[in-house]
């Protein structure tokens, strides 16, 4: 079944969402404000070699560090003072965003992705996808690789086998110029400092999902030239899969992605079966608990506490990677006593968590009937983007951000002047709101192409508004 991707570019964000069939399965904010670094390359240099954790910390320049792991550079069996040495200066590719007081995570073991492909400069070889097991696709590949690659190394995605030459080739080259401006960059850089790529949200998005066989859906003009442009680039077969929403309604709307977005920030959520599931996320770690209070009735031939387990399972592996939660994860299940009945519930989990492309590890179940799960942070988690801590009680609960509550704000002021004339909007705030729209209603203004008639509301709650 083939995946769709819609983007939804906004003034303060630009989400997507990705679609297998009429199912969201996986969901992405960015902002230039924060846009994430995983892939960035960066020249550092060694400001301190940390021998107990056979790491380092590189400067990145504006006053921005990273971590380096002596894993993550090419060691032979050598410490990271045995290769390194504090001055020294190194190219880096950010691999991990920087989470609270965490400093990005970096590597020395550089990639680049295309629709088909992932080139490791520094590889060798050529690594086919599981999936791909004829020989005449493996030879045809094969061919292309010793032809128009002399270095590195290639791995080939399953979606590959389905790819023109013309395609692979094109990617190939693409994949050769981005190494080739990286190392142009190294060779005339002597300070920390960040290569200068041409980075948005929405061609960012574009790198994360792009696929040979992904359908794209984008919501305004602007997003379809800068979409056409990156694919001109990455892979030119790909523009014919690009359209643009022409839809009264909005996108995200009409495929119920909002929705989803709404539960994906939810605490606590109630399944059709019954079954409830508390998510609490602390620093440390995530804790997911399951309840079935409300469930009577088994489904099937399994006992209520297997099936409600097992619908868990399913939405709780769904909702790991629509928050993009990440580190460690434990899942309180509902206790059973059926024999094999925890190898079931561990088989379900572990066939959803193979569909994702985070790495994600089962470690089992502990002896008080806790699941452990472990997942690789890459960017930052949906509730870090569109949350914080609440300023009024001490950090113990989470309230929207100002960008987040903006963000809201002009998607809705977008749908209610839909059928409206071209007249000024009055619009009456509360303090809060009031405050921020103050801020930022020039931009607001040229967005909308309406004049705003702003005047703040003693009477609505801090974060509320009404349109006269």
């Amino acid at each position: 079944m083939r995946n769709t991707l819609l983007i939804e570019e906004g003034l303060f964000e630009t989400r997507a969402a990705l679609l297998h069939g009429e199912i969201v399965i996986d969901l992405q904010i960015e902002r230039y404000q924060d846009i994430s670094a995983v892939g960035d390359f960066y020249i550092g240099r060694v400001s301190k070699i940390v021998h107990d954790l056979d790491s380092a910390f590189v400067d990145l320049g504006g006053e921005k560090h990273g971590f380096l792991q002596a894993h993550d550079i090419e060691n032979k069996g050598r410490t990271i003072a045995q290769i390194t040495h504090e001055g020294q200066k190194l190219l880096v590719q950010v691999t991990k965003d920087e989470l609270g007081g965490k400093n990005v995570q970096l590597t020395c073991h550089y990639t680049f992705k295309s629709a088909n492909l992932l080139h490791r400069p520094l590889g060798n070889g050529i690594i086919f996808s599981k999936k791909i097991r004829e020989e005449r696709d493996r030879n045809r590949i094969t061919a292309l690789f010793h032809k128009h690659l002399e270095t590195g190394s290639l791995t080939i995605r399953t979606s590959a086998k389905l790819a023109s030459d013309e395609q692979l080739v094109n990617e190939i080259t693409f994949l050769r110029r981005q190494w080739s401006e990286v190392q142009k960059f190294q060779s005339v850089v002597s300070k920390p400092g960040k290569f200068p790529a041409n980075t948005t949200p929405t061609s960012l998005i574009l790198a994360s999902y792009l696929s040979d066989e992904l359908k794209i859906v984008v919501n305004s003009a602007k997003a379809f030239r800068t979409c056409e442009n990156y694919l001109e680039q990455a892979a030119p077969d790909a523009k014919s899969n690009l359209t643009l929403w022409n839809k009264p309604g909005p996108l995200f709307e009409e495929y119920n992605v909002e929705e989803e977005i709404e539960q994906a920030t939810q605490q606590r959520l109630v399944l059709d079966s019954g079954v409830s599931l508390s998510f609490e996320q602390t620093e440390a770690l995530l804790v997911v608990d399951v309840n079935s209070s409300s469930v009577t009735k088994a489904n099937g031939v399994n006992s209520v506490a297997l099936s409600s387990n097992l619908d868990a399972a399913k939405e709780i592996a769904h909702q790991i990677r629509l928050r993009n939660s990440s580190g460690i994860i434990i899942i309180d299940f509902i206790q059973m006593n059926g024999a094999g009945d925890n190898q079931k519930v561990s088989a379900c989990l572990e066939g959803i968590f193979r569909t994702d492309p985070v790495h994600t590890r089962m470690i089992g179940m502990t002896e008080l009937g806790l699941m452990q799960v472990t997942r690789t942070r890459t960017r930052k988690s949906l509730q870090n983007i569109l949350t914080a801590p609440c300023s009024h009680c001490a950090g113990t609960s989470r309230q929207e951000t100002a960008l987040t509550r903006l963000s809201n704000f002009v998607r809705t002021l977008q749908q209610e002047i839909a059928s409206r004339d071209g007249k000024a909007i009055k619009i009456y705030a509360g303090k809060a709101l009031t405050f921020h729209l103050l801020q930022h209603q020039e931009v607001i203004e040229n967005h909308l192409s309406r004049p705003l008639l702003i005047t703040e509301n003693v009477d609505l709650p801090d974060n509320s508004f009404l349109l006269d």
